[in-house]
């Protein structure tokens, strides 16, 4: 017997041929045919020919012969011929499915490909363009660690016509901007030709930030000095040296400055004594009223000379750093003059602040805008503004960080750096509470009478309670007198 046999161009669009081979038997069978498409049966294809269609592409087309007579009957099968096949391509790109965020589950769909046969799929997870290692699965977890990153997934398509890659656009895993939890401070000590460092302080920020520094004399930048380490010169002597950190990452930056350090003069060499004797100890003297005011009043015009309209419009707060000879109260105005001299016109004040120094040092101060001040600076690009102060040193039987009320009487027993402009500002300084404090509504402020209002106090209480407005107001009442802070960063 001779086995059957496929002859013809294995392309699509060409004939082949089973030839059936030869068979014994008696009386001589009759034959039937079945082509086969990589061994498995090609539906309707039963004749001794068979035309090559696309969907053979990259398989091997066979014939299987029946022969059959009424003693019996047997089959062969015949030789294969490879149908060229198509290596694979991408038509559309693979795709990951999913939200992006923290513990959920994507998934990178393949996309569409054309190959012949058809391929398999092998898949390999991307952070930022780098391979995930062991992440070749068709899905990936997120970790809290991917926060900031974007992610993508490559898939490779094969079958034994060869292989191809595609990979999936990005898709960006929302992450935390930076923001500061620990202030920077300056660390080292404040001498001339000694080095100080920039403590960047804690951030909060995913991913984690890169790092910027900038030193600052008394607010205004050194343009030299953007590493994390300074040496003060010859020229800081006297003045406060502060540092700017910014925190960059691929969700914004934020900035965060220092407290300021007052630079010293380096120390003077110890004098040699005699051996066996010892120097008279002696308390440095104490600082005279024209030396506290001399000294505050050069800082406080250095300060308002690096005032900047638009950092107090974005952030309805000027931060000066101050240093005090000794301890006591601050308290600052920031005003404008009156438009008009008309007799009892008042200075307009754009901030006010109150700080206690409990010792001699540097600290920073705070001037926030009052309501009016917000409103002056919202359309404005130049301003004439002055800056007025009392300080108080108070007496040694009081705490040195008590908060020393802000009265007329108090400018007969404390020194001013200008008594006849700030006098005026003690009346405004008593202006309502309104004038200086935000007051925060959605848009409606309701005008409710006091014969309307009412208290009530039900639900999960053993004795329900309603008061009008003159019941609440009969009730006992005590005051309380204390510092407030609000989230929106005012106090």
């Amino acid at each position: 017997m001779e086995e059957p046999r496929v002859t013809g161009t294995p392309a699509v669009g060409e004939q082949l041929t089973c030839l059936r081979g030869s068979w014994s038997g008696q009386p001589p069978p009759a034959f039937t045919y079945q082509w086969l498409r990589d061994g498995a049966r090609i539906v309707g294809a039963t004749q001794p020919s068979y035309t090559v269609s696309s969907e053979d592409r990259g398989a091997a087309l066979s014939c299987r012969v029946s022969a059959q007579n009424s003693a019996g009957s047997a089959e062969a099968s015949s030789n294969s011929l490879e149908v060229a096949g198509g290596r694979p391509q991408n038509t559309e790109p693979p795709e990951v499915a999913g939200t992006p965020s923290s513990g959920s589950v994507l998934t990178c769909l393949p996309g569409s490909w054309y190959a012949q046969p058809p391929p398999t799929f092998a898949y390999q997870w991307l952070l930022d363009g780098t391979a995930v290692p062991a992440a070749t699965a068709a899905t990936y977890t997120v970790v809290s660690a991917d926060r900031g990153l974007e992610v993508a997934c490559r898939v490779t398509a094969s079958n034994h016509e060869g292989s191809e890659s595609a990979t999936s656009r990005r898709v960006h895993i929302p992450g935390i901007r930076p923001e500061v939890l620990e202030a920077p401070h300056v660390s080292g000590r404040p001498a001339v030709l000694q080095q100080l460092t920039c403590e960047r302080g804690t951030w909060n920020a995913a991913p984690p930030p890169t790092f910027t520094y900038k030193w600052r004399r008394d607010g205004t930048d050194l343009p030299a000095a953007t590493s994390s380490a300074y040496t003060p010169q010859p020229a800081d002597e006297g003045h406060a040296l502060s540092c700017e950190v910014t925190a960059t990452n691929s969700e914004g930056r934020a900035e965060a400055e220092s407290a300021g350090v007052a630079v010293l003069h380096p120390e003077a060499r110890a004098e040699t004594v005699p051996e066996g004797t010892f120097p008279a100890a002696s308390a440095p003297p104490a600082p005279t009223a024209a030396e506290i005011v001399g000294t505050l009043r050069a800082q406080l015009a250095r300060a308002q000379h690096h005032a900047r309209i638009a950092a107090l419009r974005r952030t309805g707060v000027y931060v000066i750093s101050l240093v005090v000879p000794v301890a006591g109260t601050l308290q600052l105005v920031w005003s404008e003059a009156p438009a008009s001299s008309h007799h009892g016109s008042k200075p307009l004040v754009v901030g006010l602040c109150t700080t206690s120094f409990g010792s001699s040092g540097t600290k920073t101060v705070k001037l926030r805008l009052s309501r009016g001040g917000r409103r002056l600076i919202e359309h404005s690009f130049s301003l004439n503004l002055t800056l007025k102060g009392v300080f108080t040193r108070p007496p040694a039987s009081e705490d040195l960080c008590a908060f020393v009320p802000f009265t007329p009487a108090m400018l007969d027993a404390t020194l001013v750096a200008d008594r006849a402009t700030f006098a005026p500002l003690l009346d405004e300084y008593r202006a309502p509470n309104s004038d200086f404090f935000p007051v925060l509504d959605l848009g409606i402020r309701p005008e409710i009478q006091a014969g309307q209002w009412e208290l009530k106090i039900h639900g999960l209480v053993e004795n329900p309670v309603t008061l009008n407005w003159q019941q609440f107001l009969a009730l006992p009442q005590f005051k309380n007198i204390s510092d407030f802070h609000c989230v929106t960063t005012w106090s």
